[in-house]
Order: structure tokens, then sequence, then C-alpha cells
């Protein structure tokens, strides 16, 4: 699942984890708890710094119930911030720019490889 308002981020995952075996559910943070409940997704990508939402809170409510890994998408490069991430729960912080390699290694550290 990804939960980006960045249209570059959004398109850099579209098309990049279809290719290797994945679904996306889009959202835009403000059905993200929702949709993540009702999708079941095995993994999370959630933007910090969402519009009308911020990362922080809607990571904090989706740890309130069973959650998939969590990557956090960020431009922000303050070490706080990835403490702060990491300490509500997320699994990884990926700072953007990111390369679609960096995608895929972070995808397979939480989830393992796909079968070939």
């Amino acid at each position: 699942m990804l939960v980006d308002d960045d249209p570059s981020v959004r398109r850099l995952l579209s098309l990049t984890l279809p290719v290797e075996g994945f679904e996306i559910l889009e959202s835009d943070g403000s059905d993200a708890v929702e949709l993540a409940r009702r999708g079941q997704p095995d993994l999370i990508f959630l933007d910090w710094r969402l519009p009308g939402a911020r990362g922080e809170d809607v990571l904090r409510e989706l740890k309130r119930g069973s959650t998939p890994p969590v990557i956090v998408l960020t431009a922000e490069q303050a070490p706080r911030e990835r403490r702060t991430a990491l300490g509500l729960g997320a699994d990884l912080f990926l700072t953007k720019p990111f390369s679609p390699l960096e995608l895929i290694e972070a995808v397979e550290r939480l989830l393992g490889p796909e079968p070939e």
C-alpha cells in the first residue's frame, strides 16, 4: 500500500513494484488507516509529510492494530524525524529521492525476495 501525495513517488512505485509481482493500493493519507485495515496489505509505504494528515499521526493510528511492515518515505534529512518514525514502529526509513533498486532492496529486506 502506498500513502503519498507526490506524483513522482507514486509513479516510481507504480512502475517498479508491479514488475516485481506486487499490486498497489493507493491513498493520499485521508483514508490510509481504513484502507489498510480493509485491504490488508503486506507492506505500507508512508509519506512522512502529507497534506492534511501528518505521517506521524497516520503511523501511530496504524500501529494500534495488527499492522504489516511500514517503510516511511520522506524528504526530511533530520535524524530526529528518523528516530521519531522508528520509535513509533516504522520498520525502515527511506529518504527521497531514492532509486528503484533501493526500493526493491527495502521490500526484500522486510518481505524476503519474490520467488523466481
